[in-house]
């Protein structure tokens, strides 16, 4: 988030999710550090719910997603809040992005199924995402992730391993 922020200096703005109270702390003090105007951070997650929900792990490997969290023998960490990203867009008068970036340790399916209208927008024509085959839940695939991106608008998608993760860069060409 914070080089991002730095890149688009002050004619950009970023916007950011944390639902982990320590490092949602360490996020605001590293903005603050940096003299950052144009960054916000929610201390929240995104689904495709809204409510309370369970997170599991640690700063750097922490799931919302069950399944994940018993491949990495990973304890429950808290309960956060979580809501659906459309839905805090509206309420909170947050413009539609350009870009939007997903890495959510196994989550894709539920984050983006709840923020279908954002990226779904003209003006939204770059979306990076991490999917984790290991880590989806089981009723999800890595097919059904790209399927579900490509409803959304993105008509030309590069994905590439790195190790059992798909990096997926998907772009709207000719919109």
């Amino acid at each position: 988030m914070i080089p991002v922020a730095k890149i688009v200096g002050e004619r950009g703005r970023v916007i950011g999710f944390e639902p982990l109270p320590g490092s949602y702390q360490l996020l605001i003090r590293n903005i603050a550090l940096n003299g950052l105007t144009n960054a916000t951070v929610f201390q929240l997650a995104l689904g495709d719910r809204s409510g309370e929900i369970q997170i599991f792990g640690t700063r750097g490997a922490a799931t919302i997603v069950p399944r994940a969290a018993s491949r990495n023998k990973s304890s429950p960490a808290a309960i956060i809040r979580v809501t659906r990203g459309d839905d805090l867009r509206r309420t909170a008068c947050l413009p539609v992005p350009k870009a939007v970036k997903v890495d959510v340790e196994g989550a894709e399916f539920g984050v983006l199924s709840g923020l279908k209208e954002t990226p779904s927008s003209p003006a939204c024509d770059l979306l990076c995402l991490e999917i984790h085959p290991r880590f989806i839940p089981a009723e999800v695939s890595p097919e059904m992730v790209l399927s579900l991106v490509r409803s959304l608008g993105f008509n030309r998608t590069e994905g590439r391993q790195r190790g059992s993760e798909i990096h997926l860069i998907a772009e709207k060409v000719g919109a």
